[in-house]
């Protein structure tokens, strides 16, 4: 597994030299992408140059349950359901083709600005509303979420600042 900022092409190269365990095959996976940024013929571009170099799919980061939704009605041709075991897993990420594997999150700068007031506060309403909605998604798509979360915190302080502090929001987020 590699970070989709990390580059393709470097980590790509050296994947024949690893090895997790003796005859099984190493799968690269970039695991931050933003798919659902993309429309279908750029992603598909996009996809067909890291299959090329080795690359057999990406997590795609869940910033908001609309941008998620985006992600399962534009591109659920790619999108592999969770299997159960790891072996099942493997066997998914090794089968033809580039595939999305969907992460359900709530990304710290878009809680930032999509919580705040008018007046500039926390806004507990809009929390609550959103928290819903992710839980409604979590619970009818469970079988396609491989991940829940975001990467976490810009190292910028800036991220929730004029309303709350990084420990607030992660209160606020439980």
């Amino acid at each position: 597994l590699f970070s989709g900022h990390a580059g393709v092409s470097g980590i790509a190269a050296g994947a024949e030299a690893m090895s997790l365990r003796e005859n099984e095959p190493v799968y690269l996976i970039d695991t931050h992408a933003h798919s659902d940024a993309f429309s279908v013929p750029e992603w598909i571009e996009s996809a067909g140059r890291a299959l090329a170099r080795g690359v057999s799919g990406n997590l795609s980061a869940g910033v908001w349950w609309d941008q998620f939704d985006h992600l399962l009605a534009e591109f659920s041709d790619w999108i592999l359901p969770r299997p159960a075991n790891r072996e099942k897993s493997l066997e998914f990420i090794g089968s033809s083709g580039y595939h999305i594997f969907p992460a359900l999150g709530l990304h710290p700068m878009e809680v930032a600005s999509r919580w705040r007031s008018v007046e500039g506060r926390f806004d507990t309403s809009r929390a609550e509303a959103d928290a819903e909605k992710f839980f409604d998604r979590a619970r009818k798509h469970r079988d396609v979420i491989w991940a829940v979360g975001e990467t976490g915190f810009d190292a910028s302080s800036s991220v929730v600042a004029g309303w709350c502090g990084k420990d607030e929001l992660l209160d606020a987020q439980t």
